[in-house]
Formats: C-alpha cells, sequence, structure tokens
C-alpha cells in the first residue's frame, strides 16, 4: 500500500489498474471549512476517493503575465496530461535533473505536441 499524489512519477511506474487501485469511501465527509465540496469534486473516475482531487493550473507572477501577453496566452490555451506530467517527473527522478535535462523535457514534450 502506498499513498501518493498525482501527479507523480509513482503513476508512471505503477498503473493504476494493473499494479494499484485508487482506494474508495462511501461517501464524502470532509473537515469543518471543506464542507462545501461536493461528492462531484471528490471523485476520479467514478470512485470517491473521500477528498478533493487537485487540479494542476498554471501560476504566474502578475508583472510577468502583464509584460508578455503572449505567455498569458500561451498559459491560457496549453493542456498538459497528467500522464505526461507523471512521466516527465519519473525522468527526474530517473536522473535526469539538472535545469538543462528540464529543458530539453520541455523542447521534447512541445515538439511532440
Amino acid at each position: 500500500m502506498y499513498y501518493a499524489y498525482v501527479p507523480h512519477w509513482s503513476a508512471s511506474i505503477l498503473e493504476v489498474g494493473k499494479d494499484a487501485v485508487w482506494l474508495e469511501v462511501p461517501f464524502t465527509a470532509l473537515p469543518e471549512g471543506q464542507e462545501n465540496i461536493t461528492e462531484q469534486e471528490t471523485s476520479f473516475d467514478g470512485k470517491n476517493l473521500g477528498f478533493a482531487v487537485d487540479k494542476v493550473k498554471v501560476l504566474a507572477n502578475k508583472e510577468f503575465i502583464d509584460n508578455n501577453p503572449a505567455a498569458k496566452r500561451l498559459f491560457e490555451l496549453v493542456f498538459i496530461p497528467i500522464e505526461d506530467i507523471n512521466e516527465q517527473q519519473k525522468r527526474i527522478y530517473n536522473g535526469e535533473n539538472s535545469p538543462e535535462d528540464i529543458r530539453r523535457h520541455a523542447e521534447e514534450w512541445v515538439k511532440n505536441n
């Protein structure tokens, strides 16, 4: 049994449905301050995980965005599948972790997508 968040390199090694399964809960019951989160927001692939499913979004400095409208538009349009993020994190885990490696990963992804 392991606990991990996604995206994470382990998700590209331990395949859901083959090597791992999502644990389910019978209903959503969150602590005070999170009672407005719905079962729809705690469900993934038809399974209630019991906690809000994370959404990966771009976070950028406002000054940068104001000075780079093309980058702002790119951030609004781009979608990177979670499987691709997991795979890239696996490459970092396997030692391709220098700034040059990470830039190469990004350039390869852009070229292929």
